[in-house]
């Protein structure tokens, strides 16, 4: 049996047929290594290739072996954790629904929720199923696409059945899309860093400038620069990792610096920090809602209090506010609860992301970690009323169409990652 032959039958017995292709070249690559070190030793070049094969092994065994190695594998832990929070997603968005009715500023009916939540665990599982890898073959196009549409789209005044689209999904959607730029620029150097970071300044300019939505373009960049961190770390660029990293972050830093002094000086932004700072001093708007906030935490049980609907009549709740109805409905604990389980659940993502070997599949995995992690980090930040208050959405806690979609695409592209852990060289 000559190598093709060998490779042939190898590969035959793999159900994969994405594996097959990563599987011939390692066994193409092994023999031939192996037949060279033959022939240096006196072997007749056939008969080492003969030989090289030959201890490979039987080609049906060796087949199987590599059929139950690189196959799809799906990350249990995380769609059991993913199961458990759907069901959960159903009832908090209810009782959240319900609470903004009785507010009277939203008009979507609660028996809405299962079906969002559904399409959400729908989209979900044919996205586990898609080729991740497309993201990596026109990234620029794609990050102009997403970065623009909010933008021209206005996003903020449209409503779908009631539902009010918030801005901070489209932040959790844009990190897939700038994960194409950074591999797309990964090979290129300190230029190709250059450049990924100019598609990231480009993207936070818009959200800053056109768009004055200050908190949302700096996640952006924060989350952006983590990516980028991220794929330095790992030597990426083939540039060296300690004066990439501190040129990134001192250069990152400098310009935060820069805008926050710009920034502070204009009457919009100071007033915003006088409200938080001194929130009684306002009756409407952020030091509103941060003394409602702050006095209702004051009265804060273990466990719920009994008064949820008549809480939000005449109040200017909405879906942004849906960790502070929970723990202000079901209490304390149940709240420290639900953070706990957002940890296990980014846990176990994390865990999964960090045995990636392909670089893709690696940069998408974090990215839809971070894609998670940085809106609930900011939602739960805003509702504890530990920094001004802002619109920022909760993977599961929020209701709405839109807000089920993005969670549960992050969820899918993770997914697809993961399933593709040993098929993808």
């Amino acid at each position: 049996m000559d190598v093709s032959e060998y490779i042939d039958a190898v590969t035959g017995q793999m159900r994969c047929k994405r594996a097959r292709g990563m599987v011939a070249k390692e066994l193409s690559d092994h023999i031939s290594d192996q037949t060279e070190s033959y022939v240096k030793e006196g072997m007749d070049p056939e008969a080492a290739a003969s030989e090289a094969v030959r201890q490979m092994g039987d080609a049906v065994e060796v087949g199987m072996e590599m059929d139950r190695l690189h196959r799809p594998r799906l990350d249990k832990k995380v769609l059991v954790a993913v199961g458990i929070f759907s069901l959960a997603a159903i009832f908090f968005q209810t009782m959240i629904v319900q609470a903004l009715r009785a507010a009277n500023i939203n008009d979507m009916s609660s028996k809405m929720v299962p079906l969002q939540v559904l399409f959400g665990v729908l989209l979900m599982v044919a996205i586990l199923y898609l080729d991740y890898t497309i993201l990596g073959k026109h990234p620029v196009i794609l990050w102009v696409v997403l970065v623009c549409l909010p933008w021209v789209w206005n996003v903020s005044r449209i409503n779908w059945y009631g539902d009010r689209v918030c801005m901070y999904v489209f932040m959790g959607l844009m990190l897939p899309a700038y994960v194409g730029i950074v591999y797309h620029y990964r090979k290129k150097g300190w230029l190709g860093l250059f450049c990924s970071l100019f598609w990231l300044l480009a993207g936070v300019f818009v959200y800053l400038q056109e768009m004055n939505r200050t908190f949302l373009g700096l996640l952006v960049g924060f989350s952006g620069v983590l990516l980028l961190s991220y794929a330095l770390a790992k030597g990426w660029y083939g540039i060296p990792k300690v004066p990439s990293l501190a040129a990134l972050w001192g250069g990152m830093l400098g310009a935060l610096a820069l805008f926050l002094l710009a920034v502070s000086r204009t009457s919009y932004m100071l007033a915003r920090i006088e409200a938080f700072l001194n929130y009684g001093a306002d009756t409407m708007g952020s030091g509103y809602m941060t003394a409602f906030m702050r006095e209702r935490m004051e009265g804060l049980s273990l466990w719920g209090q009994g008064e949820w609907l008549s809480l939000w009549k005449g109040r200017p709740v909405e879906a942004a506010l849906s960790f502070f109805m929970i723990l202000n409905e079901m209490g304390i604990i149940p709240a420290i609860l639900i953070v706990i389980g957002f940890i296990v659940l980014f846990a176990f993502m994390a865990k999964g992301v960090s045995r990636q070997k392909n670089v893709l599949g690696s940069l998408l995995g974090m990215a839809c970690v971070l894609g998670l992690v940085i809106p609930a980090v900011g939602h739960l930040l805003s509702n504890l009323s530990l920094v001004p208050y802002t619109d920022v959405y909760i993977p599961f806690l929020y209701p709405g169409w839109v807000a089920n979609a993005a969670s549960y695409t992050l969820l899918g592209l993770y997914l697809s990652v993961y399933r593709n852990t040993d098929v993808v060289a």
